[in-house]
């Protein structure tokens, strides 16, 4: 069955009548990342280091949040509404402005890969896999999607484009070599592409594909990668390529990515695993929301603010950012 078609309905969420759906099977969700000592982690009271930013036009007290809404046991609920959410920034309660669903919201998309040579033995992957992912995903004139691989450089093998043809060129094109910029590639693909295309009022997201080890970037840049996307709203989907499961500290870099933006860390890595692992990010982004919101009292001095969605329903399950810097973001 096509992961565009819905499951049919088959329950209504207990306590909430004849509102959200109750749609297909999501991942149960990897523990939380232990905190790493970096600062793309630091909290209230503390500011990322500071870098060069790009920019792109919004209300500048606007938050938009990008989420998805699943039961305690996996299941996506859709025909949410903002009467069964409540939204605090830094714990204060916020009105919602917005919440549109995914078929009202672009998508632009990052597949991300790892081709440094720490992976050469594990960097077969399904091409097809990651081309029918395009296929499935981009809506044609509505969305578009890029390549870009890392090693010692960070590459972009096809910017931003609505053309799946040239997205599989370019994945069919990938080969293994050099050392592991990461945090650069991370950082990168958000600065000077997700960024670069459309609105901000989009959904934007990353499918990074690494052993998570980097030793390549510039210092400091997994701190202001993070940061970065956590501010841009960029939520990051990780697929360790680890087939052990034994890599501590890649595994913790990977699971971080996705933790604090959102998104979900998929692992240990199989081959012939990685197109179910697709499918089940294309179907999460066909069932995301999008909610909009004008912090009261906002000052862009550079703090952290700790957001959270918190449903009516104790049966209700958000994953989501955990907050953003109240800075520019590029």
């Amino acid at each position: 069955m096509s992961i565009r078609r819905s499951l049919s309905v088959f329950l209504l969420l207990a306590g909430l009548g004849c509102g959200p759906r109750l749609l297909g099977q999501a991942q149960s969700p990897a523990p939380a990342p232990a905190q790493p000592q970096s600062s793309a982690q630091r909290r209230p009271g503390q500011t990322p280091s500071p870098t060069p930013s790009p920019s792109f036009s919004k209300t500048v007290n606007e938050v938009n949040i990008v989420f998805s809404a699943t039961t305690k046991h996996h299941q996506y609920i859709t025909g949410l509404t903002p009467q069964y959410l409540h939204v605090f920034d830094n714990h204060k309660p916020q009105q919602i402005q917005q919440l549109l669903t995914e078929g009202n919201v672009p998508l632009r998309l990052a597949l991300v890969i790892d081709t440094s040579t720490s992976v050469r033995t594990r960097f077969h992957f399904e091409q097809q896999a990651a081309i029918t992912f395009f296929e499935t995903v981009l809506r044609p004139g509505v969305d578009k999607g890029m390549v870009v691989s890392f090693d010692t450089n960070v590459i972009v093998n096809q910017p931003m484009t609505g053309d799946v043809h040239l997205l599989a060129q370019a994945i069919r094109g990938l080969s293994a070599n050099g050392g592991t910029a990461l945090y650069d590639a991370v950082y990168d693909t958000i600065a000077k592409g997700l960024l670069k295309s459309g609105t901000p009022k989009m959904r934007r997201a990353i499918v990074l594909i690494s052993d998570g080890d980097d030793d390549a970037s510039a210092p400091g840049m997994r701190e202001k990668a993070v940061a970065l996307a956590e501010s841009a709203g960029v939520v990051i989907f990780s697929i360790s390529t680890d087939a052990t499961g034994m890599d501590e500290h890649g595994d913790s870099v990977m699971r971080s990515f996705a933790y604090y933006t959102g998104g979900q860390f998929y692992y240990p890595f199989r081959a012939d695993k990685l197109g179910s692992m697709f499918e089940q990010i294309a179907y999460e982004l066909n069932h995301e929301y999008l909610l909009t919101y004008i912090p009261n009292d906002f000052e862009l001095n550079g703090d952290y603010h700790a957001v959270k969605i918190k449903p009516i329903s104790p049966n209700i399950v958000i994953r989501a950012r955990k907050g953003y810097y109240a800075i520019r973001t590029p």
